[in-house]
């Protein structure tokens, strides 16, 4: 059985804490977002994009 070499500053030890570090600052940013994200807008009376009025839309189409 063989024994793993302790990592040194520049091996694999320094990217799996830069790893770690980089999930969570991930983390951390998508906590705060949860707190701070804003209300859903309500965008009534405004019209949407691609969308006809009801007034316009006719039961049958004219021929």
């Amino acid at each position: 059985m063989k024994v793993r070499k302790p990592a040194t500053v520049g091996g694999s030890s320094a990217v799996r804490k830069s790893t770690a570090i980089l999930g969570g600052v991930w983390i951390a940013t998508f906590i705060v977002y949860l707190f701070v994200k804003p209300a859903v807008p309500d965008h009534t009376g405004f019209p949407i994009a691609n969308t006809f009025q009801k007034s316009a839309v006719t039961s049958t189409p004219a021929r």
